[in-house]
């Protein structure tokens, strides 16, 4: 999968993670600009001309974060083609922002809260898979790229299973993970 780079590839720990956090030292300051315009995914619509990637489905991951799915999880989502865009990308659309938020340290966050949030919302997805569905999640695209608040998602899908938690903010999220 290509992408525009945004940041230097220097050995630093984080990158050992796979996670890349909002005041993260390895990210250039264009590459900042082209991270929050999610414009450093548009050589990827060379994928989907390609057919190798749809326009809405699964947000492909590192195979590090992937393993953390259960073997069910896995197989329903490795059964869809891979989005330029998703139900993932709405909700969760700043992941950087939400660790933030939270005193977990961020390597645990996102495998204790927002790994799980993936999988439901891909879950979700692959069960409500429709024309109707997938234009709702191309305008909650556009309309989250521009403007992050925006209340639109859980408007358009108050039935999500993580919609709930996602309006409830960080702290109840992280709650819950230690519990």
């Amino acid at each position: 999968m290509v992408k525009f780079s945004t940041m230097e590839n220097t050995g630093h720990p984080q990158e050992k993670t796979g996670i890349t956090l909002t005041h993260d030292p390895r990210i250039w300051p264009f590459g900042r600009w082209l991270r929050r315009t999610k414009l450093d995914e548009l050589p990827q619509l060379a994928h989907v001309l390609k057919g190798e990637m749809a326009f809405i489905g699964p947000r492909p991951l590192l195979p590090a974060h992937f393993n953390h799915y259960t073997p069910r999880e896995q197989k329903t989502i490795a059964s869809m083609r891979p989005g330029l865009t998703g139900i993932g990308s709405v909700f969760l659309r700043d992941e950087a922002g939400l660790i933030d938020q939270t005193s977990m340290p961020p390597g645990k966050y996102y495998e204790q809260v927002i790994m799980p949030l993936k999988a439901n919302l891909e879950l979700w997805y692959h069960q409500n898979r429709s024309f109707v569905v997938d234009i709702k999640i191309l305008v909650c695209t556009l309309i989250v790229l521009w403007r992050p608040e925006s209340k639109l998602p859980l408007v358009l899908f108050p039935d999500v299973p993580v919609a709930d938690t996602l309006k409830q903010g960080a702290e109840g999220r992280e709650r819950r993970a230690i519990h």
